[in-house]
């Protein structure tokens, strides 16, 4: 295996010396959900909950506030979902003084939408005039429009969860101009039926792109150039498969031409983010997916654990997707620093950053955050006009970045460090004893032994890539009594191995469960055929002729290897 080494010299990367004007004193707010008392757009929107804020020293970008866009998965709504810690967005909103809204899916009827209270993401037929987008962005409109909140306008996010993740990915592509970052959870592919959930994405990670650019009319496009994007997802989650998160990845990919990947993050309560940058160096894309999370919102261990299709035992998640989007947007006028890393020994590393803040601050203090073996979040490394402290590290190999805060609170932009290299990587190798097993007619299950180092694993059948980071994965959707194939690559933190032998598999074959012999009348009337399979099967057979029928995966037919209808 080629090894990747880098020289023991000081990589420096300089941003610039920039700097913007001083913090403004924010208007604190009640610190409760506050529910709006107006009706917004067509189809109505009438139930949203407003969170202002109460700390009056938060960490906010240029001196004004974000807003964070929440919405619900179906079956939900606003005040017994996402609100009072249910989504757990409360002690984040303090933290960065961040407004967060919370509506409810619009009440009015609408031609478009599926049963069970969900906001309508499906299909490619949208635009920026009709569907759920016109309510909520009339809703945006209306509270970043009250002078006494402060909202900028370049820190407005999105985020959501299912359906609501649905209309998140919608309302970036349809509005970029609005979002700075979208944050889509156990989200369909972008462009999918409602149907096409629980199964191996119908759509290319190009149509994704395709349809993010035409939705929006092809007339905000550049916008895109300056948005970024937030996935997470469990690797367990069986109503919208992981791989629909993977495909939206793979087309978000394409819109921002961020294709070079920036390094494996670990996140506490078992995710694991893999990082993405375009050909600018910038931070554009953060994919996420939590060990052992089923369909949920991982709201994090200090929600309030009452409230279903929400994890409270594993990743915060409102607290991930707020620094990820304040640490890289790329709207905001930040103030900037330099970094740089050396490498001394075979077990250790200096980050060294200097920085000039705003006129009347100094730098507060330095935040170090090292993607590797050794994993360092260091929210104290230092304060002051320059920093340089060494860490030690385990052998592999390193990216990161290096923030400060002015003593106004005012964030600067992050300084990312280059990848290096201490001490030897370890041999990084593909799974073994891989197993493929069909377990159904229309799945098949692999199995296999973990590799050392390794934090994920892909799994690809032809152009489809199932990311997990367990031991195991089924593939669904499949076709009855066929062979499929499978590779399997090993993910760490010295980039992926070599893919694995390939291994096959193949589905179980269809058997019938009930057979019933009727003329074919007779069938119709029994409602086992539909009106067009009663008039193909009367002209060919004759209405009163005899024939069985085989009940195949919950379908009739008359071939008894259920094949289909003839």
């Amino acid at each position: 295996m080629q090894k990747r080494m880098f020289p023991r010299f000081v990589l420096t990367l300089l941003l610039g010396a920039g700097i913007v004007a001083p913090a403004l004193a924010l208007t604190p707010g009640s610190g409760t959900w506050v529910k709006e008392t107006a009706t917004y757009g067509t189809p109505d929107l009438k139930d949203a909950y407003v969170y202002v804020p109460k700390n009056t020293a938060p960490q906010v970008l240029g001196g004004k506030r974000a807003l964070m866009l929440s919405l619900h998965g179906c079956g939900m709504t606003a005040s017994t979902s996402v609100i009072d810690k249910r989504f757990n967005w409360e002690t984040t909103a303090e933290k960065y003084g961040m407004v967060v809204i919370a509506p409810t899916v619009p009440a009015g009827t609408s031609s478009t939408r599926v049963a069970g209270g969900c906001f309508d993401w499906f299909g490619t037929n949208h635009n920026r005039s009709t569907r759920d987008v016109v309510p909520l962005i009339k809703l945006i409109d209306a509270v970043k429009a009250r002078t006494n909140l402060d909202i900028d306008s370049n820190q407005i996010y999105v985020s959501g969860l299912s359906a609501g993740a649905g209309e998140t990915h919608v309302l970036g592509c349809s509005f970029p101009e609005y979002f700075a970052g979208v944050a889509p959870n156990a989200s369909p592919t972008l462009g999918a039926e409602a149907g096409d959930i629980s199964v191996a994405p119908k759509r290319s990670a190009q149509q994704v792109a395709d349809t993010c650019r035409a939705i929006n009319g092809n007339q905000f496009n550049a916008w895109l150039d300056t948005q970024i994007f937030s996935t997470v997802y469990g690797d367990k989650d069986y109503l919208v498969l992981p791989a629909h998160n993977v495909r939206n990845r793979d087309g978000m990919q394409i819109v921002y031409g961020a294709s070079t990947a920036a390094g494996t993050q670990t996140v506490a309560g078992g995710g694991t983010a893999d990082l993405w940058k375009d050909s600018k160096g910038r931070l554009r894309i953060s994919s996420m997916v939590v060990a052992g999370m089923s369909h949920a919102w991982p709201a994090g261990p200090s929600g309030a654990q009452t409230t279903a299709w929400v994890d409270f035992t594993r990743v915060d998640y409102p607290a991930y997707v707020t620094q990820f989007f304040f640490e890289n947007n790329l709207r905001v006028n930040k103030w900037k620093i330099a970094c740089s890393v050396a490498v001394p020994s075979a077990t250790s590393a200096t980050v060294s950053a200097s920085a000039t803040a705003a006129s009347g601050a100094t730098v507060a203090s330095y935040r170090v955050a090292l993607q590797g073996k050794t994993a360092v979040n260091d929210t104290a490394a230092g304060s002051g006009a320059s920093l340089k402290k060494t860490y030690s590290l385990g052998n592999g190999i390193y990216g990161g970045s290096v923030t400060a805060v002015d003593s106004k609170g005012v964030e600067s932009e992050a300084c990312q460090l280059p990848s290096f290299q201490v001490g030897e990587p370890d041999p990084f190798y593909a799974p073994t004893n891989i197993q493929a097993t069909g377990i159904s007619s229309s799945a098949i299950k692999l199995t296999w032994t973990a590799a050392a180092g390794a934090t994920a694993y892909d799994v690809k059948r032809g152009t489809v890539t199932l990311r997990v980071t367990g031991t195991e994965a089924t593939d669904t959707g499949l076709e009855a009594d066929k062979a499929y194939t499978y590779t399997i690559t090993s993910i760490g933190a010295a980039g992926p191995s070599a893919p694995s032998a390939p291994v096959t598999g193949k589905t179980l074959a269809v058997t019938y469960t009930e057979k019933v012999t009727a003329t074919v009348t007779g069938h119709y009337a029994a409602g086992r055929i539909n009106v067009n399979q009663y008039l193909q099967l009367g002209a060919k057979y004759g209405y009163n002729a005899s024939m069985t029928l085989y009940k195949c995966a919950g379908a009739w037919t008359n071939s008894s290897s259920c094949g289909p209808l003839q």
